[in-house]
């Protein structure tokens, strides 16, 4: 089992120089940053990684029509953080029908609250504005199917194959917002364009505003349900540099989006 594991990972970690960078993407050099929590004061440290640009209501209908259109296909990945009782198991091979996963995906009745109109995220007036509505189980399919999507073009064009795409840890999230200047941060009440608002040091868009942000940490509040944190200042609470959400991963908003990731090395 050892062995499978170290393999699997391996040839993961083999992957990451080839990361396809077509979405904006900038890279996050490691590094380290001070927290404070629970009056103790800790350096976390970070390692590589790139970061996209939040993504778009015409990024996420792709995925969400194909998902639609095609119920009898499906996605298959690897989980190789399958942890119980916080215990690795073996990685094993998940398999999804898109028909079992695409009420999942996002509560279209978030987006009737936006604008005043339920037509935010098919209107292509609004195609390069983030998606907002979508669940946590949502973004992660998307990290999924996008991966599997531009490895089946670079296989075809005989490139090599890249990192999986996912959804930043809480500290890698909070490590690039260490990156913007606070002083530069300004609140807007309405949602606007991904490449418009405020930019940190490295060209990212939003980090604290715009939308909040799923992350791929896990926490809870109460002591039992299973909930996932979220980041970020948005058009509907303002920034908010040091305070975080916890929320059901099977609930959307109208202020939650996301942003994705890929672990690599600078090319």
């Amino acid at each position: 089992m050892k062995t499978t594991l170290l393999l699997i990972l391996g040839l993961l970690i083999s992957f990451t120089a080839f990361s396809k960078k077509g979405k904006e993407f900038k890279f996050v050099p490691s590094g380290s940053f001070d927290i404070q929590a629970n009056n103790t004061h800790q350096t976390i440290f970070v390692d590589n990684f790139w970061m996209s640009n939040e993504i778009t209501n015409k990024e996420f209908r792709q995925f969400f029509n194909q998902i639609k259109n095609t119920p009898n296909d499906s996605m298959v990945w690897f989980d190789l953080l399958s942890l119980k009782n916080g215990i690795m198991n073996k990685p094993k091979i998940i398999k999804v029908a898109y028909s079992d996963i695409f009420d999942k995906l996002m509560d279209e009745s978030a987006l009737k609250t936006i604008f005043g109109k339920g037509d935010y995220f098919t209107n292509p007036k609004y195609d390069n504005y983030p998606v907002v509505g979508v669940t946590w189980e949502g973004a992660k399919f998307y990290c999924i199917w996008l991966t599997k999507e531009e490895n089946k073009k670079l296989n075809r064009q005989d490139n090599e194959m890249q990192m999986d795409y996912r959804l930043p840890t809480l500290y890698e999230w909070e490590y690039a917002l260490s990156f913007c200047d606070s002083k530069s941060i300004v609140d807007s009440k309405e949602l606007h364009p991904i490449d418009n608002g405020d930019k940190n040091k490295l060209g990212l868009f939003n980090l604290n505003s715009n939308v909040s942000e799923w992350t791929s940490s896990s926490g809870s509040n109460d002591g039992s349900a299973y909930k996932v944190v979220v980041k970020g200042g948005s058009w509907k609470n303002g920034s908010k540099n040091s305070q975080q959400e916890l929320v059901l991963p099977d609930k959307g908003t109208n202020y939650i989006g996301f942003r994705i990731v890929q672990s690599g090395i600078e090319k």
